[in-house]
């Protein structure tokens, strides 16, 4: 995987394959924007930005699975 773009693109890049292995029923693009939405709410909260991606991948993994669940 040929990664490109700023820390924060990266870090949604590498966390949504990760999350999209693991959800292989939801749709990718869903996955990234989950992603997506976890981090930008972490920044604009955060004094440190150390583990925001780590966190944004537990808040999103934990929202993927109550949403997968509800599907089935």
């Amino acid at each position: 995987m040929e990664l490109e773009g700023s820390h924060d693109d990266i870090a949604v890049q590498i966390v949504t394959a990760a999350l999209a292995d693991e959800f292989a029923r939801l749709e990718r693009s869903h996955i990234e924007a989950t992603v997506q939405r976890h981090l930008d709410e972490l920044h604009a909260r955060a004094r440190v930005s150390t583990f925001i991606g780590i966190i944004a991948e537990r808040h999103a993994r934990e929202e993927l699975q109550r949403l997968e669940r509800s599907t089935t």
